[in-house]
């Protein structure tokens, strides 16, 4: 495998771990508003060192950015704890694109 190819799929993996990490956190957590948040996915913004996360909310919660950003150091203690890693990825939400009907 080339060394492109290796570094998508090391991204790919721990894009994954981030999500899940971020679901356990965000289920547990004690703003009960971030139980309703689904991660639609984690991806590289725009490279390793920080992660885009894009979110759906359960309901139509106009502060549910605010909130994450709230809680954003807690999420990424949670991620740390998780992914075992030297240096953990900044985190940025970001809502998902309303889907057309």
């Amino acid at each position: 495998r080339d060394r492109k190819s290796r570094t998508t799929h090391t991204h790919r993996r721990l894009g994954g771990q981030i999500k899940r990490a971020l679901e356990l956190a965000l289920g547990a957590a004690s703003d009960v508003s971030l139980h309703g948040v689904w991660i639609v996915r984690c991806e590289p913004d725009p490279d390793a060192s920080r992660f885009r996360v894009v979110i759906r909310p359960e309901d139509e919660d106009d502060t549910v950015l605010d909130r994450l950003e709230a809680a954003r150091s807690w999420l990424r203690m949670e991620v740390a704890h998780a992914i075992h890693r030297k240096r953990v990825p900044d985190l940025r939400f970001v809502r998902a694109p309303e889907e057309s009907t």
